[in-house]
């Protein structure tokens, strides 16, 4: 099950989607602030994206989706990210472009199956060394940093 644009989809009851196995949530371009806690618990999500929101800071949580293997927080106002995105080991996408990062967290070394990385249009004025260790990286954008 996919999950598109939960803006405004309201479904009544909480944690409605308990019984489903989302594979896919995008909630871009809704004005997000903050995600509910329990989305974080989808085991089986694979594809998150938060593009465009209004998002401040990223949650340890986020990192630590057992399924993750595409993440999109591009576009909105994070100033930081935690070492815990070394945590998410299967992601082969990552975009963080748009933001205002000045630094990418070191444990960045440790998503060893990374195949893009977008961190352009930030505040980066320096690399983590452990962005050597990332062999299967195909696209790096750091346009604009």
């Amino acid at each position: 099950m996919e999950l598109c644009d939960f803006a405004n989809f309201q479904i009544p009851g909480e944690n409605w989607w308990d019984g489903y196995e989302l594979v896919r949530i995008d909630v871009s371009q809704n004005k997000v602030e903050e995600i509910p806690e329990e989305v974080y618990q989808q085991a089986t999500v694979q594809n998150f994206s938060l593009m465009g929101n209004l998002i401040k800071s990223v949650p340890d949580a986020l990192f630590k989706m057992e399924s993750l293997k595409i993440l999109d927080i591009s576009n909105n106002k994070i100033a930081s990210l935690s070492e815990a995105l070394g945590t998410a080991t299967l992601l082969t996408e990552f975009k963080a472009n748009g933001n205002q990062i000045p630094e990418m967290p070191q444990s960045i070394g440790q998503l060893q199956g990374l195949e893009l990385l977008d961190f352009s249009s930030n505040k980066l004025t320096s690399l983590p060394d452990g962005i050597g260790k990332l062999t299967k990286l195909m696209k790096l954008n750091l346009d604009g940093n």
